[in-house]
C-alpha cells in the first residue's frame, strides 16, 4: 500500500477542534481519521445546527466510512460532537461511519491497564499526584512519537501534502 497524498481538513467549529485526516493510496481505498470533534462556542453567525452540518460533511468527505476516531483528551471543546443524545445527535452521524478503531485518552489515569474500557477518575486526595503522573506519561509518549517521526520522516517526505480548510454552508 503506497500513499499518494495526504489531506488535512480543519473544520471551523468555533471554540473547539475538529480535524479530518485523509490518506489516499495508489492501489487501495482512502483511509480517514477524525481527530477530535467538539465545540463550546460556535463561530460567529453560525446557525444552531452548525455541528450537524460539520458531521454531515465529514460523512460525505470520507464516503461514509472512518478508519479511526481519536479523542485527544476529555475536554468538551474536543469531544462534545461525539455525544449521541439529544435532538441534534452529531455523535450518531459519526457512529454510523463505523470507525475500525477508536482511541480515547488515558491520561487521566496512566496506571489503567491497556485493555481498560472505562475511565478511572482519581480521588481528590490523589488528584495532584495523578495529574503529575499523567503529565509525565504524556511527555514520554510525545518523546517516543518524536523519535519515531524523525526515524520515518524520509518515508513521508514523498507524500504530496494538501491542507484544506472546509467552509460549509
Amino acid at each position: 500500500m503506497t500513499p499518494k497524498s495526504l489531506r488535512l481538513r480543519t473544520y471551523q467549529v468555533g471554540f473547539g477542534d475538529c480535524f479530518l485526516l485523509s490518506v489516499d493510496y495508489r492501489d487501495s481505498p482512502s483511509r480517514h481519521v477524525l481527530i477530535d470533534f467538539g465545540s463550546t462556542k460556535l463561530p460567529p453567525n453560525a446557525p444552531a445546527d452548525w455541528m450537524q452540518k460539520v458531521a454531515n460533511d465529514i460523512a460525505q468527505q470520507c464516503d461514509n466510512k472512518l478508519t479511526a476516531v481519536i479523542a485527544t483528551h476529555r475536554h468538551r471543546d474536543h469531544i462534545s460532537g461525539f455525544a449521541t443524545n439529544g435532538r441534534r445527535s452529531t455523535g450518531k452521524v459519526i457512529a454510523q461511519l463505523k470507525p475500525d478503531l477508536v482511541l480515547q485518552p488515558w491520561t487521566e489515569n496512566p496506571a489503567l491497564p491497556p485493555d481498560a474500557e472505562e475511565a478511572a477518575i482519581p480521588t481528590a486526595e490523589k488528584g495532584m499526584a495523578a495529574h503529575q503522573a499523567s503529565l509525565s506519561a504524556m511527555h514520554r509518549v510525545s518523546q517516543h512519537i518524536s523519535l519515531k517521526a524523525r526515524a520515518t520522516i524520509t518515508i513521508y517526505a514523498r507524500w504530496k501534502t494538501v491542507r484544506e480548510t472546509r467552509s460549509i454552508s
